[in-house]
């Protein structure tokens, strides 16, 4: 961590002292309110970065009281674009210090230094402030001195703000005296040049003049002396960016321009908008990768959809998950809500990073043990985490979750002692059924999460099986230091989906794994964040092929038996036992998913594994139940890839599927990717054409929902769909303007519908360009179903029919899932209609449409590539049918 600007730092002789738990290594720099050295954190053997208050401030009541409320204000937020706080303390002679994340990189202003940046790197690190920002403002905390010497580039180009030394929480008491310029002035917005109150726009204004610096490496206002330059600011007009530099798109300096617009009611409101702006400069820079935000989708381990969201706001709630009680009576409902439990988030009594993972921790624990007990319907995790800091009552929380018990909870940990109190509330009367408060050594946190389990079985009647008590009372491990390991792996792991998050995850379970080589648990979380660095970041190197194998070797010969170790094996066996057919390694990851619902009956990520197989294997009502029983754990966990609807619609019973996803819906209104599920099932279920472009129109209007912001596909994709078989091919063309990122099969489809497009404009020579170019997408996949289907169906549109059909044909050949073979026959029968062959393509289309599956009657009525059949009695008579 590089020095945040030009400072003299008062001689401090603490290099090579122990400072609390921390070893002084080398002073780094200072900014305007203290030192700042590098440590070592010895409980934690972390680096760390420590400031100080300078001793003359310390004797400042009111800088000390502005340092406090800085610790405070940081600590609480948990961003992968913020600095990491770790702790506040004080030292023996009473010198106050922060210690926090320890970053290696350089300042944005270092890098600015050399010159102005790539457009696109400058409006990344853009995006990325932003999101760090849209975070602070939730939390009701301003930076105020958004600057590049406050930014931190870390060496893998992680964006992160630093020093809110000059933070205030919005409505509190100021602290700064009045009209006091803190700050680098270059960088301070009209309000605050007249010391008025700033509140979120004030960085807005900030982030402008650092995003027009970046991109034309000066400042837009710069004077010799503070007077001239604060008049500049609240007078003058900055030299437009166009004029500084050639190719700076017309939208991004109006976007440069309206965050530094004079009046605070002029500029984008909220950090959000300002994302969505910069997203249309470069659509392919949603610093996706590198946003930290907690885990809810249904199934977090496996990163089935690995969309962030920042914020979960519940919006609307109905009554829950109506798909699982459509065949319950209300009898069986009642009971069922009698025997369910939902555990709200547990209270930090601090507010250090330390302190919140050990409370997320036990939280996290006792939801597992309470999963064990088949007697218990238990909410998971992901959908608890929506209610941390919620004000909503207790009842209100049951009925959205439809339980019939809340706990709730408190922890406390300090030096080798904790603090632990729990209660629980029976919802209908709101009256406590117990309450207890455990103070006990580190060493018996598990034998209190026992206890509690226990008492909650027994107050909800449950009766514990010798089995079920026998896993309840288990203790993973005897090392605090390796739980301590494991509580920060699984914060991780639990709360960022970026790479960097998810490698840490990793670096933790290990070291877990390695202070207990007992811990099973830990070696088996271990292998799984392992393989999602393999899987999902493209970590191909033989050494993580290695931590993945060993790790998973040694869970699986200290417990076999252990969920969590069934659950990574499972997961193992489907993604890298590529040795063995798809569908015999669906039958051995199912059985290992099966197998760790046996002592883990409510654990959420299991059951999905079970769904997804049998999706996989076309086991659809199977299927269809199992994800149900998910919804059922987790209600408001955002959706994977598919629901309950999508098999719904698969089953053809399309007015079940809109029950369920407008119940979706009406749980997740902010989440754009149910709003394109609705459309399929809206067009290939009813062909209401007119009724999806009124839910899309919606969906456009919706705020940011960071990195499941579907705003672009729904341009590219879904409007498309409406357009098309509207006959709207210039609007439908116009949809197709966007550039869909990097992903090759998202290129592949926009080609071959701008294709198809200009075939049904007539316009062929530029058809046969676009199904060109799309096949110079489809052979740069690598080899196997999914490079033969997509060249095929290219080759087909092309006209190259021989060709395509031997491409088909050797699709076929793979080893394929039932959604793979559907698609296949799919492409096959719409090949022998371009090829003109309509005995063939009618056959297979009558096939088709003889049991369920993807094509529908509405598909068959609606998509321009059946017109050459329309006129034939076969065609006709399959399109007269209902389903």
């Amino acid at each position: 961590m590089e020095p945040q600007e030009s400072y003299t730092p008062v001689e401090i002789p603490l290099i090579g002292k122990v400072v609390s738990h921390y070893k002084i290594l080398e002073h780094l720099g200072g900014g305007g309110m203290g030192i700042v050295y590098k440590a070592q954190d010895l409980r934690l053997e972390r680096p760390a970065a420590l400031k100080f208050l300078p001793p003359e401030l310390t004797r400042d009541q009111d800088a000390k009281q502005r340092f406090v409320h800085e610790a405070r204000a940081a600590s609480g937020l948990q961003h992968n674009n913020i600095c990491v706080v770790y702790d506040i303390d004080e030292t023996p002679d009473g010198q106050m210090f922060i210690a926090m994340e320890y970053l290696e990189g350089e300042t944005l202003k270092k890098k600015i230094d050399r010159g102005p940046l790539q457009i696109e790197d400058a409006v990344d690190i853009a995006i990325q402030i932003a999101q760090g920002l849209t975070k602070a403002h939730e939390h009701g905390i301003v930076h105020r001195d958004i600057k590049p010497a406050n930014v931190m580039i870390t060496t893998d180009g992680v964006a992160k703000i630093v020093d809110f030394g000059l933070a205030k929480l919005s409505g509190r008491t100021m602290l700064t005296k009045t009209g006091s310029t803190l700050g680098t002035a270059a960088y301070m917005s009209p309000e605050q040049t007249r010391g008025e109150p700033a509140d979120q726009r004030t960085d807005i204004w900030s982030v402008g003049v650092v995003l027009h610096e970046m991109l034309s490496g000066k400042r837009p206002f710069d004077a010799e002396y503070e007077n001239a330059l604060m008049y500049s600011i609240v007078n003058a007009e900055p030299e437009h960016i166009t004029a500084l530099r050639t190719g700076i798109p017309m939208e991004l300096e109006r976007i440069v321009g309206k965050c530094m617009a004079k009046a605070p009611k002029d500029r984008y409101q909220h950090a959000d908008e300002l994302i969505v702006d910069l997203r249309t400069i470069h659509p392919s820079t949603t610093s996706s990768s590198r946003s930290g935000s907690p885990r809810t989708t249904m199934v977090p381990a496996r990163r089935i959809r690995t969309y962030l969201i920042p914020t979960a706001v519940v919006l609307a709630v109905v009554a829950f998950g109506a798909w699982f009680f459509l065949a319950k009576p209300s009898g069986e409902m009642r009971e069922l809500r009698g025997k369910s439990i939902a555990v709200l988030p547990f209270s930090p009594f601090g507010r250090t990073f330390d302190d919140s993972v050990f409370a997320d921790g036990i939280h996290d624990d006792i939801l597992t043990q309470l999963s064990k007990i088949s007697g218990l319907r238990v909410i998971a995790r992901t959908s608890m985490v929506l209610y941390r800091d919620s004000k909503k009552t207790p009842r209100q929380i049951a009925d959205e979750l439809d339980v019939g018990y809340l706990l709730e909870g408190s922890t406390r940990r300090s030096g080798g002692k904790i603090r632990i109190t729990a209660q629980l509330i029976k919802t209908a009367d709101e009256g406590h059924l117990w309450a207890e408060t455990y103070d006990r050594n580190n060493s018996d946190v598990f034998a209190v999460q026992s206890d509690i389990a226990q008492r909650i079985s027994s107050s909800m009647e449950a009766i514990l099986t010798p089995a079920e008590k026998a896993a309840v009372e288990e203790i993973p491990t005897r090392s605090t230091e390796a739980y301590n390991y494991y509580l920060q792996g699984k914060h991780y792991w639990d709360n960022y989906l970026d790479s960097a998050g998810n490698a840490k995850a990793a670096e933790l379970y290990e070291k877990a794994a390695e202070k207990d080589p007992t811990f099973t648990q830990a070696f088996a979380m271990a292998a799984v964040a392992n393989a999602a660095m393999y899987s999902f970041f493209r970590d191909h190197t033989t050494g993580r092929i290695a931590r993945i194998t060993s790790a998973l070797k040694r869970a699986r010969d200290l417990n076999p038996d252990d969920p969590v170790v069934h659950y990574a094996q499972g997961n193992h066996i489907l993604d890298f036992d590529t040795a063995r057919g798809k569908m015999e390694r669906a039958r051995l990851a199912l059985a290992e998913y099966q197998e760790g619902l046996k002592t883990r009956p409510n654990w959420s990520d299991l059951h999905y594994g079970v769904a997804e197989i049998q999706r996989l294997e076309g086991a659809w009502p199977e299927a269809r139940e199992s994800i149900r029983k998910v919804f059922s754990l987790n209600p408001l966990g955002l959706a994977p890839e598919w629901g309950p609807w999508t098999v719904s619609r698969w089953l053809r019973e399309y007015e079940v599927a809109r029950r369920e996803i407008d119940e979706y819906i009406s749980r997740h209104p902010d989440d754009v990717e149910g709003y394109g599920d609705k459309v399929n099932v809206l067009i290939n279920g009813f062909g209401d054409l007119e009724g999806a472009r009124a839910v899309l129109e919606y969906g456009m209007k919706l705020p940011l929902n960071q990195g499941r912001d579907r705003r672009l596909l729904i341009t590219t994709n879904d409007f498309w769909r409406v357009n098309y078989p509207e006959g709207k091919y210039q609007e439908a063309l116009a949809c197709l303007a966007a550039q869909p990122g990097d992903d090759i099969t998202a290129h592949w489809t926009r080609w071959m519908r701008k294709g198809m497009t200009h075939v049904a404009l007539n316009q062929r020579a530029t058809a046969v360009a676009c199904f060109d170019t799309a096949l110079s997408y489809s052979e740069r996949l690598p080899s196997g179903v999914r490079k033969n289907l997509r060249t095929g169906i290219a080759l087909a549109w092309r006209g190259h029919h021989e060709r395509a059909a031997l491409e088909l044909e050797e699709a076929g050949k793979g080893d394929l899932w039932w959604p793979e073979r559907k698609e296949l026959e799919i492409a096959q029968a719409q090949a022998a209609v371009l090829a003109a062959d309509t005995d063939q393509a009618l056959s297979q289309l009558e096939q088709l449409m003889s049991k369920p599956g993807y094509l529908t009657v509405w598909d068959l009525r609606l998509d321009p590539v059946y017109n050459p059949l329309r006129s034939n009695p076969r065609f006709q008579a399959l399109v007269a049918k209902t389903k």
